[in-house]
């Protein structure tokens, strides 16, 4: 609305999920003072990375942040669904890239003589990742 009308709407709320798609910056405040006043995706970090309402962020964010703690990585931060399956898209095609370079696939001509680039754990569903606050995410 800012940009079409030139109206800036300022929304106080704790419901991340229901402002999130509206949004293009954040501020935290943090007993009382402005911690954090960036982007969406930088604010989410923040608080992600400094532990501050963290059963607040979305589960798709904070699944994203611990892949990314894991070691993989997408274009863009998580922030909604349609992001996520674009970003696990991006993962999945990498990983396809990393297999197809180094000669690792499951073609019989390579499944006697593949090696481990990397020791990570599988990949989790949505669903059955544990989030940094200790509750699932789904």
């Amino acid at each position: 609305m800012n940009k079409k009308h030139g109206i800036t709407v300022v929304v106080i709320d704790h419901d991340l999920h229901a402002v999130l798609p509206y949004a293009n910056r954040m501020a935290l405040m943090v007993d009382g003072s402005i911690a954090c006043d960036d982007d969406v995706p930088t604010t989410l970090r923040y608080m992600y990375e400094h532990n501050i309402h963290v059963d607040a962020l979305p589960s798709v964010f904070t699944t994203y942040m611990e892949l990314e703690q894991a070691g993989f990585h997408s274009d863009e931060p998580w922030l909604s669904i349609e992001s996520a399956i674009k970003g696990l898209h991006q993962i999945e095609m990498a990983h396809a890239i990393q297999t197809e370079v180094h000669g690792e696939s499951n073609s019989a001509n390579n499944q006697t003589n593949t090696t481990v680039v990397e020791d990570r754990k599988p990949i989790q569903r949505v669903d059955d990742v544990q989030g940094k606050d200790g509750g699932a995410h789904a």
